[in-house]
């Protein structure tokens, strides 16, 4: 029987990694230190705070509303003669006949 060995690259690469992660960290921490501390807080620590003037605000504009135009009632509308029974009239409301001689006449004299 072979004595099986652990392998020594697996827990090497293993340590590699968690040391730049440290580093890393380390690196990111010292960064934020260094951006909270403001070069002006110690700058200004002897000096008296003096109170920041406010800022002059533009009135608002006026919102354009349009002229609201007053309603016009509706005309009524015109009464339509009675409609006509005749079974010709019928099948022409349906676009199946022709209409009669005398209109259509006047509708070719139109087209031409």
């Amino acid at each position: 029987m072979a004595k099986i060995t652990k392998k020594p690259s697996a827990s090497k690469e293993q340590s590699k990694e968690a040391l730049a992660k440290a580093k890393y960290a380390a690196a990111k921490a010292a960064k934020r230190a260094a951006r909270s501390v403001s070069p002006v807080a110690g700058v200004n620590e002897g000096t008296s705070a003096q109170p920041i003037p406010a800022v002059a605000t533009k009135p608002k504009r006026v919102r354009y509303v349009r002229e609201v135009k007053p309603v016009q009632s509706r005309a009524a509308s015109s009464v339509l003669p009675p409609r006509s029974g005749t079974f010709s009239a019928r099948l022409m409301s349906k676009g199946m006949a022709l209409p009669p001689k005398d209109e259509r006449g006047l509708a070719m004299k139109m087209m031409g």
